[in-house]
């Protein structure tokens, strides 16, 4: 009977741990993943000859996105890989497209 109360109170400490422990950690929300595409799109339609055609992003993790912006430059289409990741301390956000 107590190895059952203190199996039970060690499952429910673990599990209070981990909930803390994962939850309170930065992650991306669909309201910033939905910032910084029209911050990807923003920059690059500031420059001159450039239509944006398309940005997609995918949450590859918590802090982590992947994707790309599709180009229109005179006539010729071009896609760019972006990426966007987040910093664990602050929550911090940095994005580029190569």
């Amino acid at each position: 009977m107590k190895a059952n109360i203190f199996l039970t109170f060690c499952i429910l400490i673990g599990g209070i741990a981990w909930y803390v422990s994962d939850h309170s950690k930065p992650s991306f929300s669909k309201s910033g993943i939905n910032s910084i595409r029209e911050d990807i799109r923003s920059e690059f339609s500031k420059r001159d000859g450039v239509r944006v055609i398309d940005v997609s992003l995918i949450q590859e993790s918590e802090r982590r996105l992947e994707g790309f912006v599709k180009l229109q430059i005179d006539k010729a289409e071009i896609t760019k890989d972006c990426s966007a990741s987040m910093s664990m301390e602050d929550g911090r956000t940095i994005w580029g497209c190569r």
